[in-house]
């Protein structure tokens, strides 16, 4: 089954990049501890916010509801990193993102998307 894509309609989001170290450290008895990498690809989380309008918040819903299972499932995006713009595979982080209403109607959506390092 194909992964389902961030809906057309709706904002892409700006975001800064914190990558999660690909190295695992192991304190020893005595000696110098041991750092090795634990694998080639790592994950990447990215805090995100955007504000929506009344139509792309339902269709907002929609999407997390149904496609990604109740905020579940992993997603295609379009994500400007190295290499571009491109559409990378992505998932919200728990909790679930914060949904806050603001004035002039508006929806502003807060969380924290995981995504994978390019191998």
């Amino acid at each position: 089954m194909p992964l389902p894509v961030w809906p057309a309609g709706l904002p892409l989001v700006e975001f800064s990049r914190q990558p999660i170290s690909p190295f695992q450290r192991t304190e020893m008895d005595s000696g110098r501890s041991r750092h090795r990498r634990h694998s080639r690809v790592y994950p990447i989380h990215a805090p995100v916010s955007f504000v929506l309008d009344g139509d792309q918040y339902d269709a907002y819903q929609r999407f997390c509801s149904i496609d990604l299972n109740g905020y579940a499932g992993w997603f295609l995006m379009a994500i400007n990193g190295p290499g571009g713009l491109k559409l990378r595979k992505v998932r919200w982080l728990l909790p679930v993102p914060r949904e806050e209403r603001i004035p002039g109607d508006l929806w502003r959506v807060s969380g924290q998307l995981e995504t994978m390092s390019d191998a």
